[in-house]
C-alpha cells in the first residue's frame, strides 16, 4: 500500500464519520424535543437530546470570539500536518 493510497483511505474513513456523526446529529433534532431521551437499549443506553453552544462541556460558553479564534487557529494545524 502506498502512502498517497493510505491517505486516501484515512481521509474517506475521516469523511464518513462526520458525515455520520452530522447526520445523526439532524435526526435527533428532528425526532427528539429538547431534554428529551429515547431508550436504545433499556438499562444500558440511553440517546438524549441537548445542546452545547461552547467548546467542550459549554467551556467557553459566553464568550464566542475565545472559540471561534481557538478553532480557526488549532484546526488547520492536524490536517496540515497528518498529510
Amino acid at each position: 500500500m502506498t502512502k498517497n493510497y493510505a491517505r486516501t483511505i484515512y481521509l474517506l474513513i475521516a469523511l464518513i464519520v462526520v458525515l455520520l456523526d452530522r447526520w445523526s446529529k439532524h435526526v435527533v433534532a428532528q425526532r427528539i424535543s429538547l431534554y428529551s431521551h429515547i431508550q436504545i437499549i433499556p438499562g444500558f443506553f440511553r440517546l438524549t437530546h441537548t445542546e452545547n453552544t461552547g467548546a467542550a462541556f459549554s467551556l467557553f460558553a459566553d464568550h464566542r470570539s475565545v472559540t471561534s479564534d481557538t478553532r480557526l487557529c488549532v484546526n488547520p494545524a492536524p490536517c496540515r500536518f497528518s498529510l
